[in-house]
């Protein structure tokens, strides 16, 4: 049985909407861990966001720590990250990394 604590710890762990975690937790049978890993497959793609700057990658990091949202992140080269997140935590990841771009001095 899936009760709406576990949709909310789901929620917001990952970042996704009520209904995708209802359904990744009906899925995997009410555990938590597995319904995360259902979210990460080809069905539930994720998107992702290009960064320059290690400095600015590092605070945007912290942003997401700090907001507890799923992502993970790839250095490609000495200054490029890959971010990514789940489709629901897109539109939360850009307006973080302009924030970030707004704040650096000129």
């Amino acid at each position: 049985m899936v009760t709406a604590e576990a949709i909310q710890e789901l929620r917001r762990r990952t970042s996704v909407s009520s209904l995708d975690a209802l359904h990744a937790l009906s899925v995997s049978q009410g555990d938590t861990e597995r319904a995360i890993d259902y979210l990460r497959t080809a069905r539930f793609a994720t998107k992702a966001l290009s960064v320059i700057g290690s400095e600015v990658a590092a605070r945007l990091a912290a942003a997401l720590i700090h907001t507890g949202m799923w992502f993970e992140c790839e250095q490609l080269d000495r200054e490029r990250w890959h971010f990514a997140v789940a489709p629901a935590g897109h539109a939360r990841l850009v307006t973080l990394h302009d924030e970030m771009l707004c704040a650096q001095p000129a």
